[in-house]
């Protein structure tokens, strides 16, 4: 697998299964990334095959043939370098803003891995040289739109395109041509033999890498949702009786379990705990938090099973077969798995940020407009946001968007090359909305969160679970150090980026 050494950063990838948190070390924690002797043979292996092909002259489809509808033209020996050059070139049409440096490394590692499960029939060159740009924070300049998710085409092409000292990237801050960012680092440009153009487009490195960033964020936010929760539970003299562990037993989903679990650890040792609260029953959304969260949960596994198969799996085509000494042509290009795993992820975090909007208007009173004067001095009154509520709007305005977002979009894409390409899978697509809405509900909790601390200043002092009385403090500071006029928006915005102590649990 990609061993991650614990005492120095790098990752070596063999011919074992790579980790989600893989990708992320090397795509935002820039570790080294190295190859393993298993994985170099495994490269060669499918490389031998791949020679053998063209040697007997085999018409493959992608090797010696045009690609789409293309795929029954013959191309004579000497046309095969120029036309992987054209097949770059052709591909790297992308628009829209660039992508950030994270996100192409996580496609750029997701490809490497790709290519070393032995299906590419790559030469071994073009996994070097994506390693070195890797190591050496060379960047490819990647517009963030026109992948369709039948392979991430575009993408991978532009990042191919630097591969071979074309294109552009980015390199100690500049974004210089890609033969000048390759000849200032220090990296020999690879020249394509054949197959190596097609073995670095056919793949879905976006949908990948990026998806691994998701899953890993979306288990943060999961955590997250929870503590949220539990403030709004303390503010309101709420109940802990819904989180017990013979209720999540009755109804043995695992996601239900582990929310619950995490709800219970963090009211642990709060007054809260072996009482009644001040209603007999709670609203719905304080209720249902194991339910919900867990269902998140839920959606958040399977779309870590998704895509941990994805970035292990053998998903070019032609598939290279070793055994048989054969290239297969087939559709494991097609990441529908994946694509559909998001798209029912983000109707997860819709719910989230329902019952999170719900339990906030729990807590404030909405006096604003009631002509109540709060004291003009500079410091923050407690229980002032809470008794305004008029953030609750903008948290409003903020699930409207998440809802949006939560609609299909693996549906929409139409028919291409000529009806050849008839079908695809959105996936890139899928996975970047799913980001934002992650984005979004994070958002949502913090409101949710800045909120219940406001109205939990307010009231007379108790104790609160242990484990979430660091988060209080840290959000009360921040309610303190805005005084009495600051910008709520960076208010909610300092709360989203704290790191809200607690244990991570998945």
């Amino acid at each position: 697998m990609a061993e991650s050494m614990s005492d120095s950063p790098v990752v070596v990838v063999t011919s074992h299964d790579v980790t989600l948190e893989d990708v992320c070390r090397v795509a935002i924690e820039h570790a080294r990334v190295e190859l393993g002797n298993d994985a170099a043979e495994s490269l060669r292996a499918a490389r031998e095959v791949v020679e053998r092909t063209l040697a007997e002259s085999r018409h493959t489809y992608g090797l010696n043939s045009g690609l789409g509808h293309g795929k029954d033209e013959r191309l004579s020996a000497r046309d095969l370098g120029a036309y992987g050059i054209q097949t770059l070139d052709a591909h790297a049409v992308g628009v829209g803003p660039p992508l950030p440096d994270a996100d192409v490394r996580a496609m750029m590692f997701a490809r490497v891995v790709g290519m070393t499960r032995g299906g590419a029939g790559v030469h071994p060159g073009v996994v070097q040289v994506l390693i070195e740009l890797l190591n050496c924070g060379v960047t490819p300049v990647v517009p963030e739109v026109g992948s369709v998710g039948a392979s991430d085409l575009m993408h991978l092409a532009a990042i191919g395109q630097v591969v071979i000292g074309r294109g552009w990237a980015y390199y100690q801050g500049e974004v210089l041509p890609g033969e000048e960012a390759l000849v200032r680092a220090r990296i020999r440009a690879h020249t394509l033999a054949p197959q190596d153009a097609l073995s670095l487009i056919s793949g879905n490195g976006t949908s990948i890498g990026l998806g691994a960033l998701a899953v890993l964020e979306s288990e943060r936010i999961a955590a997250r949702a929870d503590l949220a929760g539990v403030l709004t539970i303390e503010a309101i003299d709420g109940s802990a009786h819904p989180f017990d562990a013979e209720v999540a037993a009755a109804k043995p989903f695992g996601g239900q379990q582990v929310a619950a679990a995490h709800l219970r650890a963090l009211l642990e040792g709060s007054d809260l705990v072996g009482r009644e609260g001040t209603s007999l029953q709670d609203p719905l959304s304080m209720r249902v938090m194991p339910q919900v969260h867990g269902a998140l949960r839920e959606q958040i596994r399977i779309a870590r099973d998704s895509v941990h198969t994805e970035l292990n799996a053998r998903d070019d085509n032609p598939l290279v077969s070793v055994d048989r000494q054969a290239m297969v042509p087939n559709g494991n290009f097609h990441p529908l798995v994946l694509a559909l795993a998001f798209e029912s992820l983000r109707v997860g975090l819709a719910h989230a940020a329902m019952i999170s909007e719900r339990r906030m208007n729990k807590v404030v009173s909405f006096s604003f407009g009631t002509g109540r004067l709060f004291s003009n001095t500079e410091a923050w009154t407690p229980g002032r946001y809470a008794e305004e509520g008029v953030l609750a709007y903008s948290a409003a305005a903020l699930l409207a968007r998440l809802k949006h977002l939560a609609a299909p979009v693996t549906l929409g894409a139409p028919p291409l090359d000529l009806d050849i390409e008839d079908h695809a899978t959105l996936a890139p697509l899928a996975v970047m909305i799913t980001r934002e809405a992650l984005q979004i509900l994070e958002t949502i909790l913090a409101i949710e969160a800045l909120l219940a601390v406001d109205k939990l200043a307010s009231l007379p002092e108790r104790r609160l679970g242990v484990r979430i009385t660091p988060v209080y403090q840290s959000i009360r500071t921040v309610l303190e150090r805005g005084g009495a006029h600051p910008v709520l928006g960076d208010l909610v915005e300092q709360v989203r980026s704290l790191n809200w102590n607690s244990p991570l649990v998945r």
